[in-house]
């Protein structure tokens, strides 16, 4: 519930101060949500939350692979050649231009 609090507080940030502005109080009452709008902004706060730990898991996932790939890569290198991974062959590496040669 934290958390939804804290999505809930981002969400009333990214309202324009107008926004805010354009609603007149006429009493010193507070305006009351109805129990519609209460359920359509948990349930929005909700879906926004879960997308974030989507994202972050999937974030988790690509580093992961991304570590892996590049052990495994590593652990095929070969003295003389490079590993074109568009490829996946082995390419013999170029031999570097001396000074003064073109």
């Amino acid at each position: 519930m934290r958390r939804i609090g804290f999505v809930l507080w981002l969400l009333a940030a990214a309202v324009s101060g107008a926004a805010w502005q354009d609603t007149k109080v006429t009493t010193g009452v507070p305006p009351a949500l109805t129990t519609e709008q209460r359920q359509a902004i948990t349930i929005l706060a909700q879906r926004l939350e879960l997308a974030q730990l989507r994202a972050q898991a999937a974030q988790t996932d690509f580093d992961k692979a991304r570590g892996e790939l590049s052990t495994l890569v590593k652990s095929l290198q070969k003295d003389g050649f490079d590993l074109d991974l568009q490829t996946l062959q082995y390419v013999k590496k170029a031999e570097p231009k001396k000074d003064g040669s073109q």
